[in-house]
């Protein structure tokens, strides 16, 4: 109870005669301030007619009636008062037969009624609270804002009048005594009139007593009145004034509630302490203690993970005979559709005890008393207070709910406390199981728990509802106070919706906010569509405390097209704006396109932080300055960093103070993240759009700039990256895994084999046994077969290998049989050198009390075991390795194993977890930090009951293991577990910090059955064809990772059935295929989020009219805008109007559009652009190309360089100037010229860079060749050859050649060169002189050999010389004596006729005399003169 609340009553309990009047029941004119103190004398009985609905039914206790009932009147618990009343809803009454009575009332009679007017039409017509007229008789009414008491006596009606309110409780006493009537309201006479004469009663058929109405004939009701009745009596009598203070003062005794003396925790106090006998409390997972704002007090709130316990184990004894418990309580999620696993909000059950819990959506109190539980169900609904309170006195079970008795039964025996002594606690906010451990958790909000040693009566549990619920039931009714469109308000344009309330926590979640009948919700834009008149925004539906929500405010609006799109067409040299929009009434629509300012984003930052920011400016890792615009359409893509948390790039965008702004962000994103555009409010980071990422193309996020997103003339922006780590990975269900390409490694998980083995062993038959021991050696034999193929790296077994080891009294030899069974199943993957681990469960361990070294399990699953199977190959090349958490046990270990270049850490945790345990667990994950982490344990989440198979309670060690080892460790991603039959698929995201996201996966078929004859087992021992066989368990699942991706595809597969999905087998038909067939994101350690933007523009509009279009409704008006600039961003708003409306005011709405001028849309008008970027200047004689460096480029053909035409020509052989005209047009035919003038340089002087020399032997017959040397300068240059005698030229020598002439011999022979070009003086150079030498001739002389004596005989001399003809004088002798002497022949020959000789031997000598350059040459011959 709050403190007001507390006060309140403090006050009322001194002061009751105060309360009397003011607070409970109103102080009417007339009356005294406070009531009379409380009469002494006994209440008076009612002897006609007695209705108080104490005892929960609406029976009469004067002459025992039951009313015949009209409508649906309800009993009621009024809260504020403690008191059971009867709520009638203005089509309700309840008919009690009065023929026969009015005659003990002919003489006096008392009416005594109380009641609250719950109406809206305090001020119409009658309406009777309590009625008996027709044509006689009386009622108790109200009409025209007064109550009143009318009563037919003396010929007429006569009347009593007061004045009175809604919602306010009124007790009203009539008396007549024959003379008067006298009417008493609380307790204080407030009016009396005359009434002298005779009673006269009702017609015949209409001689009845109506509450909540007016008897009518046929014994029919009317004159209803919306009202709550909790007391209606008829005295026989007339009652004093005393009586009527006493009936006054009982109407509002309160009652006090009853002191729990079991457990007493009441949070209003901001603790969750027991006052009653100092229970501890143990805390569960962080339950959270805080205001609820419409109860007006504290209380716990529970997230369906988290609760309280309280040890009740030496309580049980006061309980056995009787007790009662209160639990007030909201459900704050959907019901489920069914169980508990989720629905126990104040239990103390396990196997005995009691519990307040949900199963689905009935409420259920269910003591266990004289051997099973006794169930006592009501329906609820979410999202609603109520208070509950069960109680047995022994004999009866009851069931009270918000202070109305629901439920009864039969409940003889005794109460049984839990049988396991470590289970006797009482949970808030879920169950108790055993090992002092919380169960079966509910996401609710609890005020109150309270366990008393005896049972409770009615008027107490209207009492403890009081004390609990009074204040917030005394809040008033929800209303809409403010609204957007507010009420009374005209719109002309979109408008975003809002609803204020009082108190807008108390609006219940299934309300419903409507506009002219269609659901809308806060936030939504409104106004488009509308026509033009008046509209109506209803509230309709529950606040939290099941009072019902109907809520109008009526607004008007001009008629409001709606949007239907822009468009923007480039085509044909023209940009057409298009936009299409519908009217509502169907008319015209007009439509004026505006051109906006595209405000390019430059300049900001980006980087990473861990959770979203709370303020403008924010510290961020990874910080990098964006310095260029994200420009629309240049292909340019900004990347933000890469993010665990998220990714963020920040902008401050100038702007004006235009209305209609509208700012638009495109990029790119993976299809597994999501990408929001921000804006800061002024208070926090404004969300204007998300979307998830494209498998192809960009996303596109708008969002329209609201006044509160401008500071100081920008806008700050904010686009984020962030994982949603969604579980809607699109994923089609089939008969198959996943192909091996599309992964990079799996994992094979099964769990709850215990049946499999069992099976093996227990039958009678020895066929029966082999089909059983199949089951599971057909999981094992195709892990190792498929082992490669699948990728298998990793094989985990998350307990209950086999059955028969539950509890203390199990056969220990059926036990080891059942343990060799599967301990022969899970060899075959041993001796295969699989990396592989187990675990115990509940029944591998007799429920967590068969511990350490000598338990029964590690004598066939040990810590020798899998350290000597850690030794094997597969072991190695996987770099596994295994670890026991003790020497001689494994009831706990971790395996350490690598794939994909990825490294784990596997961590195993057995049945019944204790805080040692999570100790230890906690310390490997943290030793292992940098590895991904898997928990394996048995008794982890709890089975869900939706089709998807997705959400779930917890386990029997789920809170302990989540909290202390889960939690507390980001590198775990996955939680895999057995123990409970069904499946959960839990996504928890930032479990313990924000971006630590771990999937958590329950796959326990144990239970499913397969039909005897599916398996040959038809006719086998008792088996039918029919007969269910628990074969579920021989379903595994193959867990198949993608890395890059950092997704999980799982499939379920039975090899025994040769089977996928298990679906069917259920036989409580939970499941629809999903939840065995599913993809997953997992949070391995390199997931991470990133996005990148390829423009972000806000689009201011201006006053800048490009056009006006008017169109039909649903047609596109269109305008043109024309002289853009290609490759510039444009932006333009369409303002679309009614156009018949004439209106002022006219309704419209806006579109705004962006877009990239191209060359399709901008008429070409521009000539090509001719550049000559050549040297005008060219040397003479040099080669020359006109179009060398010259270019032509339009902006929309581009190059058109080789479409240039050149006129006129250059001589480069002649200097002087050209003039060259070029010419060229693009497709549009535009066309450029430009004119050239080019120069022709004069020629330069020749440089003689190496003088001019002679080749060859300058000698007399010989030729020469002139070197003309080497000269620079010398392009276009011509040379002249002159060849010099001694310097002298040499007459005609004039070429390049030269024959050495005898006349040359001796002389000094050169060459001149000279160089002749064009405008430039003769350059000459001459050779080193050469000298010419004689030359050695050939000589030869024809000579007779014999000659007789006395004849005389010619001789021939010839010379010669290589290219020349030898001259000079030649003498001839015979014997040394010169005989002639004569010059060469122009043949170089000479005839000489020799003497005539002696007979004998003669020597003939020719002798070339040196000179003319020849050398002395001589030749002989011999002649023989003979007789």
């Amino acid at each position: 109870m709050s403190s007001h609340s507390t006060g309140w009553r403090s006050a009322l309990a001194t002061t009751l005669t105060v309360a009397v009047a003011g607070s409970l029941l109103a102080t009417v004119p007339g009356g005294a301030a406070s009531a009379a103190a409380p009469a002494a004398a006994a209440l008076p009985v009612a002897d006609v007619l007695d209705v108080d609905f104490t005892d929960g039914t609406a029976d009469d206790r004067a002459r025992g009636l039951t009313p015949t009932l009209f409508g649906d009147p309800e009993i009621v618990a009024d809260a504020a008062r403690a008191r059971t009343a009867y709520a009638l809803d203005g089509d309700d009454a309840a008919l009690y037969p009065m023929t026969g009575q009015y005659d003990a009332m002919a003489a006096a009679f008392s009416v005594e009624c109380s009641f609250r007017y719950d109406g809206t039409a305090l001020a119409g017509g009658e309406q009777d609270f309590c009625g008996a007229k027709e044509a006689g008789g009386f009622a108790t009414y109200v009409s025209g804002g007064r109550g009143g008491f009318m009563a037919h006596i003396g010929g007429g009606y006569k009347n009593v009048r007061f004045d009175m309110q809604a919602g306010t409780w009124y007790h009203t006493l009539v008396v007549w005594d024959g003379a008067s009537l006298v009417l008493y309201v609380n307790g204080e006479q407030v009016a009396r009139t005359a009434a002298v004469g005779a009673f006269k009663a009702p017609s015949v058929g209409a001689q009845s007593f109506a509450i909540g109405a007016d008897a009518q004939p046929s014994n029919g009701v009317g004159f209803f009145a919306a009202s709550t009745i909790d007391t209606a009596r008829v005295y026989s009598s007339a009652l004093g004034a005393e009586e009527a203070a006493a009936l006054a003062t009982a109407a509002v005794t309160d009652p006090v509630a009853p002191t729990a003396d079991v457990l007493d925790v009441d949070f209003a106090d901001g603790t969750a302490t027991d006052r009653a006998q100092g229970l501890p409390v143990t805390e569960w997972n962080e339950p959270v203690v805080r205001e609820d704002v419409p109860l007006g007090r504290n209380v716990a709130a529970f997230d369906g993970s988290s609760a309280f316990l309280y040890p009740l184990a030496d309580s049980y004894d006061a309980l056995v005979d009787g007790f009662a418990v209160e639990c007030t309580f909201k459900y704050d999620d959907d019901l489920p559709a069914s169980g508990e696993e989720r629905g126990n909000i104040c239990g103390a059950k396990e196997a005995g005890g009691f519990s307040i819990t949900l199963y689905g959506s009935n409420l259920s109190f269910n003591p266990h008393i004289g051997g099973s539980y006794r169930n006592l169900n009501v329906p609820v609904v979410a999202d609603r207070w109520y208070h509950v309170v069960g109680t047995w006195d022994g004999e009866v079970a009851s069931l009270w709910l918000d202070g109305v008795l629901a439920k009864q039964a039969p409940a003889t025996g005794a109460l049984l406390p839990p049988p396991n002594a470590t289970a006797r606690n009482l949970v808030v906010g879920g169950d108790a199981t055993t090992n002092n451990r919380a169960n079966l958790l509910a996401p609710a909000t609890v005020a109150n728990a309270r366990v008393f040693s005896e049972p409770v009566e009615r008027t107490d549990v209207l009492a403890l509802r009081r004390d609990v619920l009074a204040d917030g039931l005394a809040t008033a009714p929800v209303t809409i106070t403010s609204s957007t469109p507010a009420a009374g308000s005209r719109i002309t344009g979109p408008t975003t919706l809002s609803v204020e309330t009082p108190m807008d926590e108390a609006v219940g979640r299934t309300s419903e906010l409507r506009l002219d009948g269609s659901l809308v919700r806060p936030g939504d834009e409104v106004g488009p569509g509308l026509r033009s008149g008046e509209h109506t925004l209803t509230l309709r539906g529950n606040d939290v405390f099941g009072r019902p929500i109907d809520q109008s405010v009526t607004f008007t609006s001009a008629t409001i097209p709606v949007g239907g799109g822009t468009e923007t067409g480039q085509a044909g040299g023209s940009v057409t704006l298009s936009s299409v929009a519908t009217n509502p009434s169907g008319g015209d629509v007009e439509t004026t396109f505006v051109r906006a300012e595209a405000k390019v984003a430059e300049g900001g930052f980006q980087g990473t932080v861990t959770q979203l920011p709370t303020a403008l400016e924010f510290d961020h890792q990874q910080a990098e300055e964006l310095d260029e615009p994200l420009q629309p359409g240049d292909d340019v893509l900004v990347t933000s960093p890469s993010a665990t948390g998220i990714a963020f790039q920040r902008h401050d965008v100038a702007v004006s103070t235009a209305e209609g702004q509208r700012v638009s962000w495109t990029g790119t994103v993976d299809p597994t993240r999501s990408v929001t555009l921000r804006a800061w409010n002024g208070e926090a980071w404004e969300a204007l759009d998300t979307a998830r990422g494209l498998t192809e193309g960009t996303v596109s996020l708008t969002g329209d700039v609201r006044p509160r997103h401008h500071h100081d003339g920008v806008v700050p922006i904010m686009v984020t990256g962030e994982d949603p780590f969604a579980d809607d990975l699109p994923n089609e269900v089939r008969p198959s895994f996943e192909d091996p390409a599309a992964y990079d490694f799996s994992l094979a998980h099964l769990t709850d084999t215990q049946y499999l083995s069992e099976g093996a062993d227990e039958p009678a038959t020895q066929a029966e046994r082999d089909v059983w021991r199949r089951t599971y050696t057909d999981i094992t034999e195709w892990i190792v077969a498929n082992s490669d193929q699948r990728k298998i790296a990793f094989t985990a077994h998350t307990g209950d290998i086999m059955e028969n080891w539950h509890n203390l009294t199990d056969d220990r030899a059926k036990a080891v049989r059942e343990y060799e069974v599967a301990s022969a199943a899970q060899q075959i993957i041993d001796d295969a050198g699989l990396v592989n681990t187990v675990l115990p469960g509940n029944h591998d361990n007799q429920y967590g009390q068969d511990n350490g070294p000598d338990a029964l399990y590690n004598d066939y699953f040990g810590p020798e075991r899998y350290a000597s199977l850690s030794r094997s190959p597969r072991w190695t090349a996987s770099q596994a390795s295994y670890q026991p958490w003790k020497p001689g046990d494994n009831a706990n270990n971790y395996v350490l194993f690598s794939a994909s270049g990825l490294d784990f850490v596997v961590v195993s945790l057995g049945f019944g977890v204790t805080p040692e345990e999570s100790a230890w667990a906690d310390g490997v994950l943290k030793q292992y930090a940098d590895r991904n982490a898997i928990v394996l344990t048995h008794a982890y989440i709890a089975p869900s009951s939706n089709p998807d198979g997705r959400g779930g309670g917890m386990s029997y060690d789920g809170m302990s293991v989540r909290g202390s080892v889960v939690k507390q460790n980001p590198n775990v991603f996955l939680v895999l577990s057995g123990h409970e039959h069904g499946v959960n698929i839990e996504v928890r995201k930032n479990l313990g910090q924000p971006g630590n996201h771990v999937v958590e996966l329950l796959a326990d078929y144990q239970f499913y059955k397969v039909r005897a004859g599916q398996v040959g087992l038809g006719g086998v021992g008792t088996n039918t064809p029919d007969t269910p066989l628990q074969m579920g368990s021989s379903f595994f699942r193959l867990l198949q990772f993608d890395v890059d991706r950092s997704e999980m595809s799982v499939d379920t597969y039975s090899p025994f059935l040769d089977d996928f999905g298990a679906t069917e087998y259920d036989d409580r038909n939970r499941y629809d295929g999903t939840e065995d067939d599913f993809r997953m994101p997992i949070q391995l350690q390199h997931r991470a989020t990133s996005f990148a933007t390829d423009s972000l523009v806000v689009l201011d509009p201006t006053d800048d009219v490009i056009g006006t279009d008017t169109a039909r409704s649903g047609w596109p008006a269109e305008v043109t805008w024309d002289g853009l600039t290609i490759g510039e961003t444009y932006a333009w708003q369409a303002v679309s109007r009614d156009a018949a409306s004439g209106e002022e005011l006219p309704g419209q709405v806006s579109q705004l559009a962006l877009f990239t001028a191209t060359a399709d849309g901008v008429a070409d008008r521009a000539a090509p652009v001719i550049t000559l970027g050549a040297s005008d200047s060219v040397a003479h004689g040099a080669a020359f190309d006109p179009l060398a460096g010259v270019t032509a480029r339009d902006d929309r053909d581009g190059d058109l360089t080789g479409r240039l035409s050149v006129l006129g020509t250059v001589d480069t052989s002649q200097a002087g100037r050209y003039q060259l005209v070029y010419l060229v047009s693009d497709k549009a035919g535009n066309q450029s010229v430009a004119t050239r003038q080019v120069s022709v340089q004069a020629a330069p002087a020749p440089v003689n860079a190496r003088r001019p020399g002679i080749n060859g032997t300058p000698a007399v017959g010989q030729v020469v060749t002139a070197d003309q040397g080497r000269w620079t300068q010398a392009d276009g240059a011509t040379f002249e050859v002159q060849w010099l005698r001694d310097g002298t030229p040499i007459q005609g020598a004039t070429s390049g050649e030269y024959a050495v002439v005898a006349a040359d011999a001796g002389t000094r022979l050169s060459v001149r060169v000279t160089a002749l070009a064009t405008g430039r003086s003769p350059v000459v150079a001459t050779s080193a002189e050469a000298t010419v030498g004689s030359v050695a001739a050939d000589a030869a002389m024809k000579l007779r050999k014999k000659v007789k004596q006395g004849k005389r005989v010619t001789a021939t001399v010839s010379f010669s010389a290589p290219g020349t003809v030898p001259t000079g004088t030649v003498v001839v002798k015979v014997r040394g004596r010169t005989v002639d002497a004569l010059p060469l022949r122009a043949d170089g020959t000479v005839k000489v006729r020799l003497p005539k000789l002696r007979v004998g031997r003669h020597k003939v000598t020719a002798v070339l005399l040196p000179g003319d350059g020849f050398e002395r040459t001589t030749v002989s011959r011999t002649i023989r003169v003979r007789r």
